[in-house]
């Protein structure tokens, strides 16, 4: 929703269509994800309910993870997996996103988890 309902001008900076597409594409994929956003629930809140509700995950998640290595301590686990993909698509795939402000800034936690940790490269 953050992508491509809420702020679709960012989505360039991490998807590559031909820019003949562009519109269309952001149309279309505009439409059909505010639609299935709809039928699940999420879409029926308003931006900043979702922001918020979102917010809060992040910063559960980094209170769980504390000053742990890893979700339940110093070894990994699939539950890991699965966090690092929600955090890499905020740091990376969010551009500019309230969500990756806060993230870098005061969630160090989460920051650490997915670029020191389990780096990039």
């Amino acid at each position: 929703m953050e992508r491509f309902i809420y702020n679709p001008t960012q989505w360039k900076k991490v998807v590559t269509v031909n820019p003949m597409y562009d519109t269309l594409f952001v149309y279309a994929a505009s439409s059909v994800l505010a639609k299935r956003a709809d039928a699940q629930g999420i879409g029926r809140h308003t931006q900043e309910e979702v922001e918020q509700m979102c917010l809060a995950d992040l910063k559960a998640v980094s209170n769980i993870l504390g000053k742990n290595r890893y979700l339940l301590g110093d070894t990994p686990c699939q539950d890991d997996c699965a966090v690092f993909g929600i955090i890499a698509v905020v740091l990376w795939g969010l551009p500019n996103s309230p969500y990756q402000k806060l993230v870098v800034s005061k969630l160090q936690s989460c920051y650490t988890f997915v670029v020191i940790i389990f780096p990039k490269e």
